[in-house]
């Protein structure tokens, strides 16, 4: 079963190039450009990973993560932040998530590749 990880942030450029470097390493790879969207996609489809910008129209990428964790559905699914926020605000971020993945944009897509086969536990 080939596994599912949904992509939520509103640059299309980020989008295509994730798409890309993860359907390379065999995953299925859904795009939400809006927090609504990503959450209804999330609910829908129980990906095996969220990688989840910070920085969204409307709902935020905190926001999103707060409402998967209420839902019994959607509460175990692991999440890789993105952000580009500035190192001040990063530090709040990062209190804020305590134990979560963070990745700062621009990201190092070989080092985030190999984050998303080691939490999806995907072999090389």
């Amino acid at each position: 079963m080939v596994q599912k990880i949904l992509v939520v942030d509103d640059d299309p450029v980020v989008q295509k190039i994730l798409d890309q470097a993860l359907r390379r390493n065999g995953f299925e790879v859904l795009l939400a450009s809006s927090g609504e969207d990503g959450l209804t996609q999330a609910r829908e489809h129980v990906p095996e990973l969220i990688i989840l910008d910070v920085l969204l129209p409307s709902l935020d990428g905190t926001e999103i993560a707060g409402l998967l964790q209420e839902d019994y559905k959607t509460h175990h699914i692991p999440v890789i932040y993105l952000t580009g926020l500035e190192a001040k605000e990063d530090a709040v971020l990062e209190s804020n998530l305590e134990h979560d993945i963070i990745f700062s944009k621009p990201v190092d897509i070989e080092k985030l590749v190999a984050k998303v086969l080691e939490v999806t536990k995907k072999p090389n």
